[in-house]
């Protein structure tokens, strides 16, 4: 039994540190584009937030 805990929380643990790479990839991602929009000054969205 404390086999099978300690080997599923180990599964757990595992697939929290994918979230959390993939959750960090795309903040990057998101602050990446969000810098890309403001460097555009004919970008569309930006005119309409300013």
């Amino acid at each position: 039994m404390a086999t099978e805990i300690g080997r599923s929380l180990d599964e757990i643990v595992q697939k929290v540190k994918g979230l959390n790479k993939t959750l960090k990839a795309s903040t990057d991602e998101t602050r990446e584009l969000d810098k890309a929009l403001k460097l555009d000054p004919k970008s569309a969205e930006t005119a309409k937030r300013k």
